[in-house]
């Protein structure tokens, strides 16, 4: 190991120790360290091997950000805005792992002490109760849902199909396969956005998932969706066996790396999900 990897390792399991994580190595891979919170659930994970090329001489940072905003008390949002004004001064670095955790590289002192201060920011933050949607079930079809969603989102719902170039990204990165159903009836794919298009004109393949016409509809409605920390799929106890039998599946992934769902996105698309079921 390089003497800046060992120093920054070092200072990162201090930081850790300073707001009571707990480090566990990674027995299977042995090339990094998890440190995971009082809720056994990993807040961020050190790995000092097999990293990107332009991170070679330092280390990477895989940030489980929806553990520690869950741990905190915090919404969704703010976890969103905490990476998004971290990685303007700190470089990203690519995702190597199911999960879909953003990663960071450490390539100096600096990008250690931002680090630092960035933590320190997340665990002094103030808590904020977190919106919870309306659950719009009490039934077991579409059909039934449909009537008590907003009708903005109807109306995305409806329209979403004039979107032929996001359509053929997706179907080139999924292989022409529903990431949940393992559907191939190409007629039948269709591009979801993971953040609602709505809210966010985002065509990145990262932001969408290929999925089944009807599957897609309940990603809308939020009633299916996607553990970012696990890559399951989420499926609400209101629907139907037809659709209970996908609880626990894995997410199907895209051929390349950097068309994975981004992970930012599927976290607030599950906590919306999550807000759905408690309600």
């Amino acid at each position: 190991m390089l003497p800046f990897q060992v120093i920054a390792r070092r200072r990162l399991a201090d930081l850790a120790t300073k707001f009571q994580l707990s480090p566990y190595a990674l027995v299977e891979s042995g090339n990094g360290t998890e440190y995971k919170n009082f809720n056994s659930e990993t807040v961020f994970t050190v790995y000092h091997d097999r990293l990107d090329t332009e991170n070679s001489q330092g280390l990477e940072i895989a940030l489980g950000i929806d553990n520690a905003i869950r741990e905190l008390a915090l919404p969704v949002e703010f976890g969103a805005d905490w990476f998004a004004q971290l990685s303007k001064t700190i470089p990203q670095a690519r995702g190597k792992s199911p999960q879909f955790w953003p990663r960071i590289g450490i390539r100096s002192e600096e990008d250690v002490e931002r680090f630092e201060e960035a933590v320190q920011a997340l665990y002094t933050a103030t808590p904020k109760a977190s919106v919870a949607s309306t659950d719009p079930t009490s039934n077991n079809s579409i059909q039934q849902a449909l009537p008590s969603i907003d009708e903005r989102v109807l109306s995305v719902i409806l329209t979403r199909r004039g979107q032929p170039g996001f359509r053929a990204a997706l179907l080139k990165a999924y292989r022409s396969t529903c990431a949940f159903s393992g559907c191939i009836d190409h007629a039948v794919l269709e591009a979801a956005h993971i953040v609602p298009h709505a809210e966010q004109e985002d065509y990145r393949t990262s932001n969408g998932i290929l999925l089944r016409a009807d599957i897609h509809t309940l990603f809308d409605l939020q009633l299916i969706s996607v553990n970012p920390s696990s890559g399951r799929i989420a499926v609400a106890p209101s629907l139907s066996s037809q659709y209970k039998h996908f609880h626990g599946m894995t997410l199907q992934l895209p051929v390349e790396n950097r068309d994975y769902p981004d992970h930012l996105a599927l976290m607030q698309h599950y906590q919306s999900w999550r807000a759905r079921v408690d309600a």
